[in-house]
C-alpha cells in the first residue's frame, strides 16, 4: 500500500477507521431479503467494521499513520445516549450526518497535530470588589452549519477542544469568590476566582455577534464554492447547465473573497464580571 502510494508521488498517506454502523436506526429496504447486505444489514454488522478498524489501528506499529474516527463517533454517541437514548449522529444507520462529519473533522484536526493553541484574552489589571466590564476580540468559533448539533459542539468545546472554544482570563482576580460571567448580556456561568485566575473555556454562546458573523461567513464560503465548481465544470465537457447562477462568475467571487475575509477578523464583545451573592 505504501509503495503504491509512494509510485502515485503521494507525500503522506493516512488512513481513516469507517464511521460505525448504528444498529438503532437500520431500516431494511428489502424485509425479504434472503441473505445479508446493505438492503438487509445484519444488527452486528458494527462488529465487522470494529474488527476492521483495529486491523487498520494496528499499521500504527508500522508507522503508518491512521485517524479514529469509527471509536469517535462511537464513543461520542455513547456519552449522548446518557441523557438521550435516540442520539445518533448517523440516521440511516450507514451515513453519518452533518455532527458527524463535524466530529470527524475534530478528529483528523487533533490526530494530524494541526489545529492551533486555544484563542486567548488574558487581563492583567485590579478587578473590582463590586464587579468588572471589558471588551475582548474573540475570534469565536469555524463556519458551523446550522444542521450541526450545538449540544454536540458545547460537549467537544467543554472537553477543550482548540477548534470551537476561546479561553478568558483574569491573572489579578481577587481569590475565594465566585462571579458570574457574561458575555454581551448572555450569561456564560458562575466560575471560582481560582477558574478564572488560569482562565476558562467559554462555551459556544448562540445568539452573539461571534456566531451570527460565523453563520454568514458560511453562507458566502458556499456560494464561493458553487461559483468555483460551477466555473471549473463550464470548462470541461460536462457542464452543469447553460444558465450560470451568476452573470459576472468571476468578478462574484473576488467580491466573495473580499467579504469572507472581512468576516474572518475577531468580533469585539463586552465581557463582565460580577460577584455571585
Amino acid at each position: 500500500m505504501q509503495r503504491a502510494a509512494d509510485e502515485a508521488g503521494v507525500r503522506t498517506l493516512i488512513l481513516l477507521t469507517p464511521p460505525p454502523f448504528d444498529p438503532y436506526q437500520r431500516k431494511p429496504l428489502d424485509p425479504a431479503a434472503r441473505e445479508f447486505g446493505y438492503k438487509f444489514p445484519a444488527v452486528d454488522y458494527d462488529r465487522t467494521l470494529q474488527q476492521y478498524s483495529q486491523w487498520l489501528l494496528s499499521l500504527r506499529e508500522e508507522g503508518q499513520l491512521v485517524v479514529d474516527l469509527h471509536s469517535t463517533l462511537n464513543h461520542h454517541m455513547e456519552e449522548r445516549r446518557h441523557e438521550q437514548v435516540s442520539f445518533t449522529v448517523i440516521p440511516d444507520s450507514i451515513h453519518p450526518n452533518m455532527t458527524g462529519h463535524w466530529l470527524m473533522a475534530l478528529e483528523l484536526i487533533r490526530q494530524l497535530s494541526i489545529a492551533g493553541p486555544p484563542f486567548a484574552t488574558i487581563w492583567n489589571e485590579d478587578i473590582p470588589a463590586s464587579g468588572w466590564q471589558g471588551t475582548a476580540d474573540l475570534q469565536g468559533f469555524a463556519p458551523l452549519d446550522p444542521q450541526v448539533d450545538l449540544i454536540s459542539v458545547e460537549q467537544e468545546s467543554k472537553r477543550g477542544n482548540a477548534f470551537c472554544w476561546q479561553q478568558l482570563g483574569w491573572s489579578k482576580i481577587s481569590i475565594g469568590k465566585t462571579w458570574r460571567l457574561s458575555v454581551d448580556s448572555l450569561q456564560v456561568g458562575e466560575f471560582t476566582s481560582d477558574e478564572l485566575r488560569n482562565s476558562i473555556a467559554v462555551p459556544l454562546l448562540r445568539e452573539t455577534d461571534v456566531i451570527r458573523k460565523r453563520q454568514e461567513l458560511l453562507v458566502k464560503i458556499r456560494e464561493r464554492r458553487t461559483l468555483e465548481y460551477w466555473q471549473f465544470r463550464r470548462g470541461t465537457d460536462k457542464p452543469l447547465g447553460s444558465t450560470p447562477p451568476h452573470a459576472n462568475i468571476p468578478a462574484r467571487i473576488a467580491e466573495l473573497s473580499k467579504e469572507i475575509e472581512l468576516l474572518r477578523q475577531p468580533v469585539p464583545c463586552q465581557v463582565q464580571l460580577k460577584p455571585v451573592d
